[in-house]
């Protein structure tokens, strides 16, 4: 084995099929402490099925991916085409942020800014459930409130602002 000679990691299949699938112009996937601190509990992703404060809807999205544990490689490339596919055609369109049950996350958006805030708000999110764990658990906006959240005008146009591509 040369060790100057780089393999790609066996996650290169699963950023091709996020740029296939989506439209991203940019796929971040991490492993942030605080999001796989959650996804590797018994409520793992549920945590993250329900909106606790409006930023995260404005950056991350109205809804998330979950794709439950597969190996790394193919297997789990293959799974997280399945439900960015499921995904798509339930709520008509990408989602910015893919789960992973005991792995990471995968952040999709159109600009290496957008990306880096995407996993930004994520590890907040899950920051912020974490605390608010320590204090009798999250009190979520209902789905009404989340939804109207998701299509206020002043808040499509913060989220503009947070997709542009930094100069």
């Amino acid at each position: 084995h040369d060790p100057a000679h780089r393999r790609p990691s066996v996650e290169t299949f699963l950023h091709a099929v996020c740029y296939s699938e989506t439209a991203a112009q940019g796929v971040g996937h991490t492993h942030p402490t605080s999001v796989l601190g959650l996804l590797t509990t018994a409520e793992g992703t549920e945590a993250f099925q329900r909106h606790i404060y409006p930023d995260a809807i404005v950056v991350c999205g109205r809804h998330v991916a979950i794709v439950p544990y597969v190996s790394p490689g193919i297997a789990l490339a293959r799974a997280a085409r399945t439900e960015i596919r499921r995904f798509v055609g339930s709520h008509g369109v990408p989602p910015k942020v893919v789960l992973m049950r005991n792995h990471g996350m995968v952040a999709l958006g159109q600009s290496a800014t957008e990306v880096r805030n995407i996993t930004l708000m994520t590890d907040k999110w899950a920051r912020v459930l974490t605390a608010a764990r320590m204090f009798g658990g999250p009190t979520y906006l209902t789905e009404a409130e989340a939804d109207s959240i998701d299509i206020r005008p002043d808040e499509a146009y913060r989220r503009g602002q947070l997709t542009k591509k930094s100069e």
